[in-house]
């Protein structure tokens, strides 16, 4: 689950395959998000940012049937429907100026997608196991990307290019965080 930035809607994923929008202060159900074939792994609000100083206009589910989808918070329509990865999709994440999204997958690649258009900008290859989880830092310049190989891996998020990995856990690490500076 996951509050909008306003913490005015709250947003669940469920094993049976949707998402729902909620009002955090009624708990009345706004919207019902049909359309995953699978479990749904998480489901995230976009952030505030200039182009949406409110922020929660969009949300992005990920699911055990290897798509994204990105929803309109207002209406409660598909947006964009994004197919790129070869296993479950554990994890999105919008960057912090809400221009893209970053998943992690079991195929053990992250990818880099613009989230209006829904075009697949970069692969993040080089995991020797799955991909847990992926966020960007909040100045948009590095992702950090979890693993079930026991490491994290830091990554330009511009170019694409390994940054370095983190090692020293002797078991998977499922997910990572930025500090906000």
């Amino acid at each position: 689950a996951s509050f909008s930035p306003d913490g005015k809607k709250i947003v669940t994923a469920s094993e049976e395959g949707t998402a729902k929008l909620w009002d955090a202060q009624s708990g009345v159900l706004l919207f019902d998000l049909s359309g995953h074939k699978e479990s749904l792994s998480s489901a995230f609000f976009s952030p505030a940012c200039p182009g949406d100083p409110i922020g929660g206009k969009k949300i992005v589910t990920t699911s055990f049937d290897s798509t994204i989808k990105i929803w309109d918070t207002e209406t409660g329509v598909l947006l964009l429907d994004l197919k790129g990865h070869e296993g479950p999709i554990y994890n999105a994440s919008f960057s912090a100026d809400g221009q893209m999204i970053i998943t992690a997958s079991w195929d053990r690649v992250a990818k880099i997608w613009d989230a209006k258009r829904g075009s697949l900008l970069a692969d993040l290859k080089g995991h020797s196991s799955g991909a847990w989880d992926a966020t960007y830092s909040f100045d948009g310049k590095k992702i950090v990307v979890t693993s079930g190989n026991n490491t994290a891996t830091i990554w330009n998020a511009q170019n694409g290019r390994l940054l370095f990995d983190i090692k020293g856990h002797t078991g998977w690490i499922g997910s990572a965080r930025f500090s906000p500076d």
